[in-house]
C-alpha cells in the first residue's frame, strides 16, 4: 500500500473513534463487578443490541489501528491474518 493511501486510511480512523464516543454516550454505562480474588470486570446491568454494536465497533477500530501499525512496518501477511479472523 503506498503512503498516500495509508495516510487516507489513517485520517479516517479518528472519525470512527469519534462516532463510537458519541454512540457510547447514548448507552448505559457499565459498572464494575467481581471481587479481589477473581478480579473486577465491567458489566452492563441491562445489555441490549446497542451494547453489542458498541463492542463490535470498538473491536473493528482496534483492528484498523493494528492494521496501520503493521502496514507501516511492512507486515502485509499479518494484516491478512487479522482481517481473516476479524469476526
Amino acid at each position: 500500500m503506498n503512503e498516500s493511501k495509508l495516510q487516507i486510511f489513517t485520517n479516517v480512523i479518528p472519525l470512527f473513534e469519534k462516532s463510537i464516543a458519541l454512540f457510547s454516550g447514548k448507552l448505559e454505562k457499565p459498572s464494575w463487578s467481581g471481587d479481589e480474588h477473581d478480579g473486577y470486570q465491567p458489566r452492563f446491568a441491562n445489555p441490549n443490541s446497542g451494547h453489542f454494536q458498541l463492542l463490535m465497533a470498538v473491536k473493528i477500530v482496534s483492528t484498523l489501528n493494528a492494521v496501520i501499525c503493521l502496514l507501516k512496518e511492512g507486515y502485509v501477511q499479518e494484516v491478512g491474518i487479522l482481517w481473516f479472523f476479524r469476526k
